[in-house]
């Protein structure tokens, strides 16, 4: 597994930066089947306290699509609306069931 810095945002209103992740794996250690690419995201939010200790959220999803360009377009879309970790999870299960993404596992199931 990869992970790959995409967008970095600070957010000095509230003291904050807000990290957008690409994440890619193989299909191969997914799945078992076919050897691909299958990318994901995570989003961190960093922030510090008033006696200045650091504390970190974040939220990971993996396998969401194998469109690496979707899924970037995606995490631009996320960070250009402050995303955060407490909220990514109903954000992509929204998209998700609007079709956003393709079905990864449908692709798999599919004869050559």
């Amino acid at each position: 597994m990869d992970k790959m810095l995409l967008v970095s945002k600070n957010l000095p209103q509230i003291g904050c930066r807000l990290d957008y992740y690409i994440i890619q794996d193989d299909y191969s250690e997914v799945v078992g089947i076919i050897s691909s690419k299958v990318f994901g995201i995570e989003v961190q939010k960093i922030c510090r306290d008033e006696l200045d200790v650091e504390y970190i959220q974040k939220r990971t999803i993996y396998d969401l699509s194998c469109d690496k360009k979707r899924v970037e377009e995606f995490i631009h879309l996320l960070s250009e609306n402050d995303v955060t970790p407490v909220t990514l999870f109903d954000i992509v299960t929204d998209k998700l069931d609007e079709g956003y993404f393709e079905n990864i596992y449908y692709l798999i199931d599919q004869p050559a």
